[in-house]
């Protein structure tokens, strides 16, 4: 590592080794997994997508292209131009 350019410089550089970093903790750091103030001990993916989604009423047009024999990509199409 190079010296410093100027005395002040140096001076500077010998205060700032000297202050203890505030990042710096005896406490591991944790994560908790959490919806709506309850903690989960295991991550649900469909409880997770169901509180991030934005839910609206169920319209009366999508049972006439989400129903049991519909093909994907026309029901996909479908749904994307309403």
């Amino acid at each position: 590592m190079q010296g410093a350019r100027s005395p002040a410089a140096e001076e500077l550089h010998t205060y700032l080794t000297t202050i203890l970093l505030p990042s710096l903790s005896t406490i591991d750091d944790t994560y908790v997994w959490e919806i709506d103030g309850n903690e989960l001990q295991n991550v649900s993916t469909s409880e997770t997508l169901s509180m991030v989604r934005n839910r609206a009423l169920e319209q009366r047009w999508t049972q006439n292209i989400w129903f049991k024999g519909h093909i994907p990509r026309h029901a996909f199409t479908a749904w994307n131009v309403e």
